[in-house]
């Protein structure tokens, strides 16, 4: 593992591919299913093709149950493709954990050491139940993900001398968990 991590940022790479490998094919093999995903689904799809963007519609009514930002992001991940599909309606919860495995990666080894940080990664991106919840249509991931990142950034603004920016961006991702 040593001459894994000669080169700076070898690491973030190693743990990228990792979770590129584990989530990336899991996310299209199989339909929509439990009573969650395909209503949220069915809630990115209109707001892509009829443009409900900012107000979430769920079968023409308004969705009031969760805020828009979820929606948006899967909305936006399937706008290439013109349509809600199985792999993009699961995107922004994989790429949320990638970020996840990505941030704690970053903050072992800010508190540690490289090899701790990547180690904390690599247990944190393989273990089964958070897999899984990558792999779902679920506000599970994202939720998490910005959470992560806030604690994160307030942490670097109090130890660091760029404490403005640091605390901004941690009050901004504090301000999108909300709209997760």
């Amino acid at each position: 593992m040593n001459g894994l991590l000669r080169k700076e940022g070898s690491g973030a790479i190693i743990l990228t591919v990792l979770c590129l490998f584990l989530y990336l094919p899991n996310l299209g093999n199989r339909d929509l299913w439990g009573s969650v995903e395909p209503q949220y689904a069915q809630v990115a799809r209109e707001a892509l093709l009829e443009g409900h963007w900012f107000m979430p519609h769920f079968n023409g009514e308004i969705y009031y149950t969760k805020p828009p930002l979820y929606f948006l992001l899967m909305a936006l991940a399937s706008w290439p493709v013109g349509d809600v599909t199985e792999f993009t309606a699961r995107l922004p919860s994989a790429l949320s954990a990638l970020g996840m495995v990505l941030l704690v990666y970053f903050l072992g080894k800010k508190l540690f050491s490289e090899r701790l940080g990547l180690l904390a990664g690599l247990i944190l991106a393989t273990s089964p139940q958070y897999q899984q919840s990558a792999c779902m249509v679920r506000i599970d991931m994202p939720l998490a993900f910005l959470v992560t990142s806030s604690l994160v950034a307030f942490y670097l603004g109090y130890t660091s001398s760029s404490r403005k920016t640091y605390y901004f961006l941690a009050w901004f991702c504090a301000a999108l968990t909300v709209l997760v």
